[in-house]
């Protein structure tokens, strides 16, 4: 009683200076609302990764005898690594890695890039062309500003060379984490040769790329001492631009002489179609940019900064006008200004139910406290480095209703006694001494409610782990003012209304009533909690649920053997069928912009979207519009055209979700022949596509391709000298050349292939025209 009594005595004379501190800390909150950074998702780190390899020419089942395997193999006694999620296609191999989440997630990475760049060295020596198998992309980032640049068909090089300088710059800011150039052929340096000229020097393409192999290097060459002095010698003998590699000396092992590669070969530049991506802006050819925000700079500020300089840098440098395909801070802006809105509209809604129940003066007293609670939590976020995201404003939003609790029954406490004509500070004391345990049991048990959130050990844990400290902080400034301000506001006490006298009236003879039938009421409510489990069992179960963004996703998988040239044309010929539709949502909605993609999918543009791997057959058709009812009728208005399409073509026509990032997909493996095989195949995607909840069913097997085998005659090849490898190192040099080293040319590796010069363009012609040099 002594210690209520001199609390209540501390609280009663200070209380001025208590109402003061409130409103500084509602001052700060103010200015944290407009500083405090904005961010579409949670900062939060998930533990994946991928691992990527590319064999040109290779199906998917050697492909995974010869690289898979081995790279699963060399994951499993990696003992950080959690779990890991393998596809495998004609010439690429990519694999999801999750690691174990220990706070160590880089020292991990590493592990992982050093053993792949190790086990990359060992499979090279067995596998002729083997790009990987390398630790390239981290599955936590993801880009914020899709852009597209218009390229002129009969201008390409030159704008290649534009666009690369441009995304340089853009990389350059501090705003900017990373660009990636998506759609830019990649260039090369050819060195073709005619086989007569190079037969009659005696030197063999395996001679050749060996000699250019070793041509470029950088190493020491010992010290020398002089005036006391130790100094090391540097051997350098890289190649340092084109020039350097025509005007190479090459000697002719027939007589002796040396000549310049220049006049024995043909040196050339010119752009790679393998593994090339298509990409057209509005209909149009052109290059895409992914940019990546740096994490510590606003959205806002990283959005104006990019596109100030892509507006500049456009002009400089001769460039069409970019097309802005997707602004994650445009979304971020929005959804904050959706949620402060439902804030607004939450305390709102209480202040009303307040009044009408409370009266003005008690509910207007009890109302204030929710701005002085938001805005004291947002003060605290920002010193401790948080965001507004959707989490955190989900947490503010659901800490309303629970803010109000303790002010309604403090305020309550005191207001009755004070009507009771007890002195304002006794019964400020009685309701200290009578409410403080209770409300301070309440709010705890309440926050502790949250815990199991972040104690979920899966990545939808993760995601809303930032509800736990948005509630705390809120629910704990709810509980101090509501001991230290209400009761000083509430010197007054207020008439009860008629209608709430009448409710108590009711509510007692209910009770009372009740109470008679003790055994029919507990019953009753058991079949209710019953029945309310039952209707939980049927409703679906979401841990978080995902928002839709107003962008619209049309992906088209071909059958497995097609090239990136078919994959563009079919997307070609859909697109100008299409075309009445892209004029009309154009003139509709002024922010329309629509890129397509062949050969590869979206970047990544939120964390729950797993990126589409480089797959020839594989094309996507991008649409963002002003809002999601715009969306959803031009996702109507496409279905028709979608049903024309060829039945060899699987499609699937969605928006793009933001949420917390799933696990891994429900992967199901059936072995057997291959016969066996297509006739399963068919039957389980047809069941899985008809299954209710089931969405985006992918098959990783499709339509065989037929395989050009070439078995080399042992004997023959023995008695002349030559051996598999130099056949099979002859097919892949009049197929798509051999690759021999990187030349570093004006700061941009450049890779050099050898390839023979072979008139027509018929692959088989070319492989039984090969000629195969002996030893």
């Amino acid at each position: 009683m002594k210690t209520a009594n001199r609390t209540s005595s501390i609280f009663y004379n200070y209380s001025a200076a208590f109402v003061f501190l409130a409103l500084l800390l509602v001052g700060a909150g103010i200015y944290a609302y407009f500083s405090i950074p904005r961010t579409l998702e949670p900062d939060t780190t998930f533990p994946y990764a991928s691992i990527e390899a590319k064999l040109p020419g290779v199906t998917a089942e050697e492909l995974e005898k010869m690289v898979t395997l081995p790279v699963e193999q060399k994951l499993r006694q990696i003992g950080d690594v959690v779990n890991f999620h393998s596809s495998t296609y004609d010439g690429y191999m990519q694999i999801l890695i999750e690691v174990e989440d220990t706070g160590l997630l880089d020292d991990t990475i590493k592990q992982l890039k050093v053993e792949m760049d190790f086990l990359h060295q060992q499979l090279s020596r067995t596998i002729i062309g083997l790009e990987g198998p390398s630790l390239n992309q981290s599955m936590d980032s993801h880009s914020d500003l899709i852009v597209g640049i218009p390229v002129p068909a009969d201008q390409f090089e030159a704008s290649y060379d534009a666009i690369q300088v441009l995304s340089d710059s853009l990389a350059d800011l501090p705003e900017v984490d990373k660009t990636k150039l998506i759609g830019r052929k990649e260039a090369q340096l050819v060195v073709e040769y005619l086989d007569k000229d190079l037969d009659g020097t005696g030197l063999t393409p395996t001679k050749l790329r060996n000699y250019l192999s070793t041509q470029s290097f950088l190493a020491t060459g010992g010290y020398y001492t002089k005036d006391g002095i130790l100094s090391p010698v540097q051997v350098d003998a890289r190649l340092k631009s084109l020039d350097d590699l025509k005007n190479l000396d090459v000697m002719d092992t027939t007589d002796g002489g040396v000549s310049t590669l220049q006049r024995l070969l043909d040196v050339k530049k010119e752009y790679s179609e393998l593994f090339a991506h298509s990409v057209t802006v509005d209909g149009k050819p052109g290059v895409c940019l992914a940019i990546t925000r740096n994490k510590t700079v606003a959205p806002s500020l990283f959005s104006q900064s990019c596109q100030q300089l892509l507006t500049e840098k456009c002009h400089a440098l001769g460039l069409e006008k970019p097309e802005v395909l997707i602004d994650n801070s445009v979304f971020i802006n929005r959804d904050v200004h959706d949620l402060r809105n439902g804030l607004i509209i939450s305390a709102v809604i209480v202040f009303i139910i307040l009044v009408i129940i409370l009266g003005f003066q008690a509910g207007s007293i009890v109302a204030v406290m929710i701005p002085t609670c938001i805005f004291s939590t947002l003060t605290v976020l920002h010193l401790l480095g948080y965001s507004l995201n959707l989490v955190t404003l989900a947490g503010l939003i659901i800490a309303i209703g629970v803010i109000v609790d303790n002010h309604v029954v403090i305020s309550q406490s005191v207001s009755y006694k004070v009507n009771m004509g007890i002195a304002h500070s006794t019964a400020l004391t009685d309701s200290l001494r009578k409410l403080t345990t209770p409300l301070l049991v309440a709010t705890l048990t309440t926050i502790v409610g949250f815990v199991p959130v972040v104690l979920a050990d899966h990545d939808a844990g993760r995601y809303v782990s930032e509800l736990l400290p948005v509630v705390a902080v809120a629910l704990g400034f709810s509980l101090i003012y509501a001991f230290f301000i209400t009761p000083m506001i509430c010197r007054k006490g207020h008439r009860r209304k008629p209608y709430i006298l009448f409710l108590e009236q009711q509510y007692s003879r209910l009770m009372t009533r009740l109470c008679k039938f003790q055994i029919t009421t507990c019953v009753t409510v058991i079949l209710v909690v019953l029945l309310g489990i039952g209707i939980l069992r049927t409703l679906p179960v979401s841990f978080f649920p995902t928002k839709n963004r107003p962008i619209l996703v049309l992906e088209m998988q071909h059958p497995f053997g097609r090239s990136v040239n078919y994959s563009r044309k079919e997307m070609d010929a859909f697109s100008s069928r299409i075309a009445p539709l892209v004029g009309k949502w154009r003139t509709n909605d002024r922010s329309f912009s629509w890129m397509t993609f062949a050969g590869r999918g979206l970047p990544r543009i939120t964390r729950n979207m797993i990126e589409q791997p480089a797959t020839p057959n594989y094309s996507v058709s991008v649409f963002s519009f002003a809002d999601e009812k715009q969306m959803n009728a031009a996702k109507q208005e496409l279905e028709p055209y979608l049903q024309k399409l060829n039945a060899d073509i699987i499609t699937r026509l969605a928006p793009i979700t933001v949420g917390p990032q799933l696990r891994w997909p429900v992967k199901l493996i059936v072995s057997g022949s291959r016969v066996v095989l297509e006739e399963q195949q068919k039957q389980i995607l047809e069941t899985l596509q008809t299954t209710s909840g089931v969405t985006n069913v992918h098959s990783s097997s499709g339509t065989p391709v037929k395989k050009l085998v070439v078995i080399p005659k042992r004997k023959e090849a023995a008695a002349r000298g030559i051996t598999a490898a130099e056949i099979a190192m002859s097919m892949s040099a009049v197929l798509n050349g051999i690759p021999c080293m990187e030349l570093n040319c004006a700061g941009q590796p450049l890779p050099v292939i050898l390839r023979p010069k072979i008139i027509g363009t018929d692959p088989e012609l070319k492989i039984r025209d090969a000629y195969v040099y002996p030893q």
